[in-house]
């Protein structure tokens, strides 16, 4: 028990070529060794787990080692066995974040003064430097520029952000990114071969995904999988183990909210509570499903390349469900989700609410893909066009101007035609509407319908303040009406004026009031008329 060694420690590469990744950084440190052109001082930067501290170990091996051979280290020598060990007192680790001051960094550059008592060069190899103070960094720049011939220094850090210009101009800058999930995969199986272990693909997947580019993150889980499974590692119990949710029960999440289940929603809701898991993983995943989604929806060849063939499916399952525009609001509500869940009561309230808002707020015109608008209960009303008494409150009002005495023969002639009925021949404007796409909703939502015949054409009055902003969409819904009707239909959308719409508005209104019981009588009292929006009254 007590030779144990974790994965991480057992598995730590020796060699560049041992190296998952990081091929750029490992072939210029194995050229520079070669040729003799070492730099004085190097960087690596990139988020933990990505193999700084073991670049700088084996360059440290390399640059002391008897008997290097095409740029490695032998790992035979006496000094390659003391870098492994941690006994070489030429090579010094420093952790930063508790060496941090200015009395910490002056003893090290005392030392570096001195010459190597074993090997041929002092290494000094500091973590996590952006956490040297201020007074610390000052105190190293003079050396770090011009160091003593036999001193090397490798300086890492998770947060270059932090590190002055005048330290990281100093060094040769090496930044090695998050390993890509198929190289974590590739070197767990490698392990888990050479330690007899048994483990299932899925597994792999699940682990090379949830370490997000850290080896060392992937080696931690494996270790604990291989531990809970004595020796045998499932997909099941690597998501039980950190708490993650089968992918299953988020595509049931989704194919609830496509069809605007609410009661599937709550029970999926209660049993991922009920086990355990992080919801809060819940919206990070349903956000990534989502995002995988629409980017099939685009780029269906996309999925050719991808290794999780599982989640490929499903996501190509929810792009089949949703349009490209409900998928890009989805995402949305998930990922603001994930931001407002520190504030809810708890996780369970967050997570039901996002899923409750991510089915009941969709584009108008969409809901599983169709062009239906969702509603509280299910229900699906077609959109309305707008009446033009809507058209004319929703744009701006000109500024009051000085009333004139009008001819009404005049006025008669200014003012659009009363809107046609709602349905003229077998079908109604109201259906036709339901079935157009988001750029043309647009654009019919701030028209009045002056007339419309399946068999002829239609006749639209366009607000004239929306006419700039919308002049570009007006192709996208004659394109759209000729698709439905064929190439002869006539679509004809004519910029109202702004004083003739008010004033038909205003017309609508009056016949209206007229009409009603109540309204009407009123009306009927001398002196009597009806405001205008906006206007005051005088009591």
């Amino acid at each position: 028990m007590d030779g144990f060694l974790s994965l991480a420690r057992k598995w730590r590469p020796r060699r560049f070529a041992d190296l998952s990744g990081h091929e750029y950084a490992a072939g210029t440190l194995r050229n520079a060794v070669m040729h003799n052109r070492i730099h004085h001082a190097f960087l690596f930067t990139g988020t933990r787990g990505v193999g700084k501290t073991t670049l700088a170990r084996i360059l440290a091996a390399l640059l002391n080692c008897e008997n290097p051979a095409d740029g490695e280290p032998c790992l035979e020598c006496a000094m390659c066995k003391a870098v492994a060990s941690g006994a070489l007192a030429d090579v010094v680790e420093i952790d930063a974040a508790s060496h941090t001051g200015v009395d910490n960094m002056r003893e090290v550059l005392e030392g570096a003064n001195y010459a190597p008592a074993q090997g041929k060069f002092k290494v000094f190899v500091i973590d996590e430097v952006h956490m040297l103070s201020r007074g610390a960094f000052n105190a190293m720049l003079k050396t770090l520029e011009e160091p003593p011939p036999h001193v090397k220094f490798v300086l890492a850090t998770t947060e270059p952000q932090k590190l002055p210009a005048t330290v990281i101009s100093r060094c040769l800058c090496f930044a090695l990114t998050p390993l890509p999930r198929e190289v974590i995969s590739q070197r767990l199986a490698h392990i888990l071969q050479s330690e007899n272990c048994e483990c299932e693909a899925a597994a792999l997947s699940e682990i090379s995904r949830l370490a997000r580019g850290s080896m060392r993150d992937a080696l931690s889980i494996l270790d604990q999988a291989l531990a809970h499974g004595n020796g045998k590692v499932t997909a099941h119990d690597v998501r039980r183990l950190v708490g993650e949710t089968d992918l299953s029960a988020l595509a049931d999440m989704l194919r609830a909210v496509a069809a605007a289940d609410g009661a599937k929603i709550a029970e999926l809701c209660a049993r991922l509570a009920a086990e355990n898991a992080s919801l809060d993983a819940a919206l990070a995943r349903l956000a990534a499903l989502t995002h995988k989604a629409a980017f099939l929806s685009v780029l269906p060849k996309a999925a050719e390349a991808d290794e999780d063939k599982e989640e490929t499916e499903a996501a190509r399952e929810l792009a089949g469900m949703f349009s490209p525009e409900r998928l890009q609001v989805l995402y949305e509500i998930f990922v603001r989700g994930r931001r407002q869940m520190p504030f809810a009561p708890d996780e369970r309230t967050g997570l039901e609410m996002t899923l409750l808002r991510a089915m009941l707020f969709a584009p108008v015109g969409d809901v599983g893909g169709g062009n239906e608008t969702v509603t509280g209960n299910g229900a699906t009303p077609p959109p309305q066009t707008k009446t033009p008494q809507a058209a004319a409150s929703s744009s701006p009002q000109p500024p009051p101007q000085p009333q004139q005495q009008q001819n009404p023969k005049a006025a008669a002639a200014t003012a659009p035609p009363p809107p046609a009925g709602p349905s003229s021949g077998n079908r109604s404007w109201d259906a036709v509407v339901a079935k157009l796409n988001q750029s043309s909703l647009a654009i019919v939502n701030n028209c009045v319908l002056e007339h419309f015949d399946e068999n002829s054409g239609v006749s639209l009055l366009l607000d004239k303040s929306c006419a700039g902003a919308l002049d570009n969409l007006r192709g996208h819904l004659e394109g759209q009406l000729r698709d439905f009707f064929g190439g002869g239909f006539n679509v004809k959308i004519s910029i109202a004026d702004g004083d003739a719409a008010s004033e038909a508005a205003r017309d609508e209104r009056e016949r209206q009031a007229k009409a009603h019981p109540f309204a009407g009588a009123l009306l009927a009292v001398p002196g009597a008329r009806l405001l205008d929006d906006g206007e005051e009254r005088n009591l």
